[in-house]
């Protein structure tokens, strides 16, 4: 069944996936609900407004540009993934704390995985880095 330009398959695919739903309201259940079971389900009125919004979403519209803007400001301010690096520990260390605060329990493999900002703190105390 196509609901005004979308199937129900479409409202799951990877491009609907950045729509965000809260994890808590009054009429969440019964949307989610309704979502689920359609088209089989005794009600479509929420799927077919939700489908008639990511209509019109997806057509250009004036002042677009500046939501735009905004969403390329604030992927900005986001701080930057961590990068981690495998170090191996010297013999005889059960656990240790890093210069970040975590602390980190010393498995039989001596393998541990860390921020570079700690590991090049461990890397001058004698601990190994592995190949990446």
């Amino acid at each position: 069944m196509r609901l005004r330009g979308y199937t129900h398959r479409d409202c799951v695919t990877p491009n609907f996936r950045q729509i965000q739903i809260p994890a808590s309201a009054p009429w969440l259940a019964e949307y989610l609900h309704e979502m689920t079971v359609f088209p089989n389900g005794k009600h479509n009125d929420q799927v077919d407004s939700t489908a008639q919004f990511l209509d019109w979403f997806k057509k250009p519209f004036p002042g677009q540009g500046i939501f735009e803007y905004y969403r390329e400001m604030a992927e900005k301010l986001k701080p930057p993934k961590p990068v981690y690096v495998r170090l191996e520990a010297p013999p005889g260390i059960g656990s240790v704390q890093t210069f970040s605060g975590r602390r980190i329990t010393i498995g039989e493999d001596r393998i541990v995985e860390m921020s570079t900002e700690d590991a090049d703190c461990m890397i001058r105390a004698g601990w190994t880095k592995l190949a990446e």
